[in-house]
């Protein structure tokens, strides 16, 4: 699945509000937490296909600052490697 693919189904999803998207990996943190203070659930999609090394950083670091934010890793890559580093770091799953 790719990430433009999920932001469509996310659109469609009756009572869902995106409360931001980003476009890439620098300041992400900041508008991460930007958006989240407009969330009451609070639920990140982070595409690894782009930048896999700067996703990753950011997932380790949502994790860390923001617990209660459940991170979601959005890749058409299946390899078994990648989807285990994007687990250690906080994901809680691969879509």
């Amino acid at each position: 699945m790719s990430y433009r693919t999920l932001a469509n189904f996310m659109l469609a999803v009756p009572g869902a509000v995106m409360a931001a998207s980003i476009n890439g990996y620098s300041g992400a943190e900041r508008e991460v937490a930007r958006a989240g203070d407009k969330a009451r659930t609070r639920i990140c999609f982070i595409d690894y296909d782009q930048n896999p090394e700067q996703a990753v950083w950011v997932t380790e670091h949502l994790r860390n600052n923001n617990p209660d934010v459940h991170v979601f890793a959005v890749s058409a890559n299946t390899e078994p490697e990648r989807i285990v580093v994007a687990m250690r770091v906080g994901c809680a799953s691969i879509c």
